[in-house]
């Protein structure tokens, strides 16, 4: 084998690196990242529309911010059989019975509205379906990817279906805003029912997504424990995935206060907090696709810490904002400091896991990252009543940025990107 076709660490330095696009080369990959960005638009339509549902009914940041808590709680229990699921079964297929889950409650969401026998704790209840169909379609997702495009285009690829993911948050409240305001609810989650369809059909037209068999499992709850144990023996990886824990539990735990700074800081109702939820999206898609275009020039370390120091000081500023155009500046810069801090963790903790893993590995670090995101969701959203939204947004985001200077001594374990893993493999 010579060196023009040896295979290279994911992310070196070569003359034959792939282009900005080179991803898209394969049709399959264009099929999951066309998946991605309807279902998390889906995703993030749901939070945006159920979440002023909830405070229209409420009256208080406690229930919307319990919207975005209960979309994320089932990942801790749901997420790990998924993961496993995904290391032995059609990863795409497992991606598709998700979104058809979520597409099904949001079908059920829009014809309550329309019957208006919309409450609370049907509301809630309906979301937390569409909460179980993300738990099983997020570990597939990012298993999916490198058996698609190889260790060549592996990086290229990540960031791009980052694109796609954080995107969503562009899409789904933009034009979900558009249609609450001049369609009223009921069409609004019917938005979102048609944003989840187009994810699963999408996921269904993807065909070379089934892992390689790895042995015999004993059980459901086997491959779970695997991926634990596998982020146990391997201490880089496990660091990385606290960072990012911290990360999504301070700084993207925030859009339950939003509606409260709409009203209280900024004078608007629903179009303010779409508004701003659409700014956070715009940057979301900036971020990463400068991070495309420019990444290889940079280390990827250096674009983690300074990402994650930006996401806590912008958000802290967002928080104390009383202009519009200024609270729409920093949302977007949020965004963007927000999508490319977790586009580079995925690309890095991608290329550190075994592909016959990805599938456990991601449903444990989407327990741990998501599932503290939830809890402290809802946290927020109640603190936001008695301390305001000014000092609920402004130490979370001054808190992580202390998290990243905390974090300065552990840097070069990141930048270390290896073309195979360094532990053992359990059996699936």
């Amino acid at each position: 084998m010579n060196g023009r076709t040896a295979r290279r660490p994911a992310g070196g330095d070569s003359t034959a690196a792939p282009g900005v696009l080179a991803a898209f080369e394969s049709p399959q990959f264009r099929w999951v990242w066309l998946s991605v960005l309807a279902a998390n638009s889906g995703r993030f339509c749901v939070v945006l529309v159920a979440g002023y549902e909830a405070y229209r009914i409420g009256h208080s940041a406690t229930w919307s911010g319990s919207i975005m808590m209960v979309t994320l709680l089932p990942i801790i229990v749901v997420a790990p059989i998924a993961g496993g699921l995904a290391d032995r079964r059609n990863r795409a297929m497992v991606m598709g019975c998700g979104m058809g889950t979520a597409t099904a409650a949001c079908l059920l969401l829009t014809l309550v509205t329309l019957a208006g026998a919309t409450s609370l704790p049907l509301l809630i209840a309906l979301v937390l379906v569409v909460g179980v169909g993300l738990a099983v379609q997020l570990p597939a997702w990012q298993a999916v990817l490198p058996g698609l495009l190889g260790p060549r285009r592996l990086l290229n690829g990540s960031m791009l279906a980052q694109i796609a993911q954080q995107g969503a948050q562009l899409t789904g409240p933009a034009i979900g805003t558009a249609v609450l305001v001049f369609a009223g609810t009921a069409a609004a989650f019917g938005l979102c029912t048609a944003f989840y369809l187009v994810g699963a059909l999408a996921a269904l037209r993807v065909r070379r997504a089934v892992p390689a068999p790895q042995g015999t499992h004993r059980g459901l709850f086997t491959p779970v424990l695997h991926g634990f144990a596998y982020l146990a023996r391997h201490p880089t990886l496990r660091l990385l995935i606290l960072f990012v824990a911290l990360h999504c539990a301070l700084t993207m735990a925030f859009n339950g206060i939003l509606p409260e700074l709409a009203q209280q800081h900024l004078g608007g109702g629903g179009s303010v907090y779409g508004l701003l939820l659409t700014s956070v999206g715009l940057g979301a898609v900036g971020g990463p696709l400068l991070l495309v275009v420019f990444g290889r020039r940079l280390r990827d370390v250096h674009v983690l810490f300074v990402s994650g120091l930006l996401s806590g000081a912008l958000l802290a500023a967002l928080g104390i904002a009383t202009s519009l155009p200024v609270a729409s500046v920093l949302a977007f810069g949020t965004g963007a400091s927000q999508a490319v801090f977790m586009a580079v963790f995925l690309a890095l903790s991608q290329t550190l896991t075994a592909e016959p893993m990805r599938g456990r590995v991601s449903s444990a670090q989407v327990v741990l990252t998501a599932g503290s995101m939830s809890l402290l969701s809802m946290g927020w959203g109640m603190l936001a009543g008695p301390w305001g939204p000014a000092l609920t947004m402004l130490l979370p985001g001054l808190a992580f940025a202390a998290v990243v200077v905390g974090f300065l001594p552990y840097a070069a374990r990141f930048d270390v990107r290896p073309a195979t893993p360094a532990v053992e493999l359990p059996p699936a």
